[in-house]
Formats: C-alpha cells, sequence, structure tokens
C-alpha cells in the first residue's frame, strides 16, 4: 500500500504529505522521549550521588581521638577501598591559591578498581585508577569554582594551590544546564594531599566515608563490615 501511494504520489500528494509529516513528528517524539528519560535518570543518580543500592555512608570514629591521624585512616582507607570507590566526605574547607578568605569544600578520593558511578564531569576527564592510588598531585573542582578561579576556561597547564603545592587541573564537576551538589567541590586523591595537612591531620569530630561500587562496606565501632545487596559477608577490623 505504502509503495503504491508512493509510485502515484502525484495523484496522492495530500496522502504523501501526511505521511512524511507524521514519520517526522514520530522522529522528534521519540528523540524527545529518549531525552527526557536520560534526563529524568540523570537527576535521579544525581541527587543520591548514584544507585542507592551500591553505595553506603559509613562513619569511622574511636575514643581515641589520635586513631584518626593520616596514617592510621589511610590504612583504614586502604583497606576499604580494595573492592569499591571511597570518599572521604567531611573534610572540611581548605583555603586556595594562598587566600585564607577562600576556601572550598575539599573531597578525598581512593580506589583499587573502577567503580559504577563517578560525579559527572562537563570538562576534562575523571581520575584514572593509578592517579586514585598515587600521590600524584591532580585536581577535579566544580563548575562554579571554573568561573571564579578560570575565567576563560581550564586549559592543559591549569593548576591550583593548595598550601604551598600545586595541583594540576583534569577536570570540571557539575552539569552544564543545572546546579548540583558537585559545583563548588574540591576533588583530590587522598594520597596526594598537602604535606601541611597529613602533618596536622588529627581531626576532632567523626569521618564520613561514601563508598560506590556493586560491593560496599561499612564502618561502624572501628569494625569493618563488607556488605553486599544490604547482607553482611564479613567482619574484621583493620589493625591500627
Amino acid at each position: 500500500m505504502l509503495i503504491n501511494m508512493l509510485q502515484n504520489y502525484k495523484k496522492n500528494l495530500f496522502s504523501v504529505i501526511l505521511l512524511i509529516i507524521g514519520y517526522f513528528i514520530g522522529i522528534l517524539s521519540l528523540s524527545i522521549g529518549t531525552s527526557v528519560i536520560k534526563d529524568v535518570r540523570e537527576y535521579s543518580l544525581d541527587s543520591t550521588s548514584g544507585n542507592v543500592k551500591n553505595s553506603v555512608i559509613s562513619r569511622i570514629n574511636t575514643n581515641n581521638i589520635s586513631d584518626l591521624s593520616y596514617n592510621n585512616i589511610y590504612k583504614i582507607l586502604t583497606f576499604m577501598s580494595k573492592d569499591v570507590e571511597v570518599q572521604l566526605l567531611n573534610f572540611g574547607n581548605i583555603p586556595i591559591n594562598n587566600n585564607e578568605n577562600y576556601t572550598v569544600q575539599l573531597v578525598t578520593i581512593i580506589n583499587a578498581k573502577k567503580s559504577d558511578w563517578n560525579i559527572p564531569i562537563i570538562k576534562g576527564r575523571y581520575f584514572s585508577n593509578l592517579e586514585c592510588n598515587s600521590n600524584e598531585r591532580v585536581a577535579i573542582i566544580g563548575k562554579e569554582l571554573e568561573k571564579e578561579i578560570f575565567p576563560s576556561g581550564i586549559k592543559k597547564d591549569s593548576a591550583i594551590n593548595i598550601y604551598g603545592e600545586e595541583y594540576k587541573v583534569i577536570g570540571i564537576s557539575g552539569r552544564k544546564t543545572r546546579k548540583t551538589q558537585w559545583d563548588r567541590i574540591l576533588y583530590i586523591p587522598f594520597k596526594s594531599l598537602p604535606k601541611k595537612i597529613k602533618e596536622n591531620f588529627i581531626v576532632t569530630h567523626d569521618l564520613n566515608v561514601a563508598s560506590y561500587c556493586e560491593r560496599v562496606v561499612n564502618v561502624i565501632d572501628g569494625e569493618i563490615t563488607k556488605i553486599k545487596d544490604k547482607t553482611i559477608e564479613s567482619c574484621s577490623e583493620p589493625k591500627l
């Protein structure tokens, strides 16, 4: 029928025009629908920082505040990151570019393998596994920080200064079309923390840690519990 209609398009010009219009409307509707579904999924994952089934917010606490030194926390994070990506969340705000009046929230990262989710990157790239486990001074900054520090945008040699140490900016986090919780955050590998922070790492509060992967980890009262599908698999205690 369609072939006959097209072959006799002069006789059925109106029908052919309606057919073509319907075809393009169908394609447009499908494209819009696909885009909407993608945006909704992105927004949902952004609001929970990834799949909630594959992430856990853990707390590291102790009765002895000296246990929360850099070396001891590094042991815990290394233990936790064997199967997951681990982020130290409530590290606090730090000054950058030698300006005590300009502080940003710092989040440190360590992992042994690629996570099933990471913060959205709109420019540049995310950390490689090698960078996440090294003391290489690389950083990802939020899009609002980029606007303030690099008005013309980041370049290959763009860098920021943290306590006298230079960090190469390799990526910009956030979403192009809307605000997110990553717009004013600074990410660096845990092992690349500036010497000044490592030497004065003792903190006065519990540490919150986020774990991302199909296999998540929880830390409660010094005990590390591996969890899969919210079911306890095994327990062990890190040697501090």
